[in-house]
């Protein structure tokens, strides 16, 4: 995840989702955009503010994280054309 902030737009924070430990979120103006804060492994905390189409972004970011990080989310789809979350399949010992 990239993203830029600051004024003027000088700065960039990037994380992979391996590193999001969990993800709480409120809404604003009404839902049309909401405020997420991820917890990293590392302990720091990522603030998003004011995301544009929250429901679909949350939602796309949930099914990139680990299932542990889902499961300390509490995490439930918020948009029906939420993306589909497929766990990877364990491969078979001979």
């Amino acid at each position: 995840i990239s993203i830029q902030s600051g004024w003027g737009g000088n700065d960039l924070v990037e994380v992979v989702y391996r590193d999001i430990a969990s993800v709480k979120f409120i809404y604003r103006f009404g839902g049309l955009s909401g405020d997420m804060v991820m917890d990293l492994t590392d302990g720091a905390k990522l603030e998003i503010r004011s995301m544009p189409e929250f429901e679909k972004n949350y939602d796309y970011i949930m099914s990139q994280v680990s299932p542990a990080c889902r499961e300390a989310s509490d995490y439930k789809p918020l948009s029906k054309d939420s993306p589909a979350i497929v766990e990877p399949v364990a491969a078979e010992s001979e």
